[in-house]
């Protein structure tokens, strides 16, 4: 049973789509880590009737390891759209008469 692939203009789009939505969904992730940073907004947990535990530097590394991750991602995210788009480049480049 033969596999049928993608065209690598496909994979380009795709990769252009997915960097994209990464982007913003990084963007969203920084913005939202201001105002804990910034003291406007504190988080807190309660367990039963136990008292109120800030939970704001424990959210703030959680975040910022979250976004670190991200960050690697979209490097690697784009360094696999350019290998892409050259593997596509290759594909469409003349081929010498004999």
């Amino acid at each position: 049973m033969a596999t049928q692939t993608a065209p690598a203009e496909a994979l380009v789009t795709t990769w252009d789509e997915y960097i994209r939505e990464m982007e913003q969904d990084l963007a969203e992730r920084r913005k939202s880590l201001e105002p804990l940073k910034s003291g406007q907004m504190r988080l807190g947990e309660r367990i039963g009737a136990d008292p109120w535990i800030d939970i704001t530097q424990r959210e703030i590394d959680r975040r910022e390891k979250t976004i670190a991750v991200y960050e690697a991602l979209l490097v690697r995210l784009r360094a696999e759209r350019e290998a892409s788009r050259k593997h596509s480049l290759k594909d469409r480049a003349p081929r010498p008469r004999r």
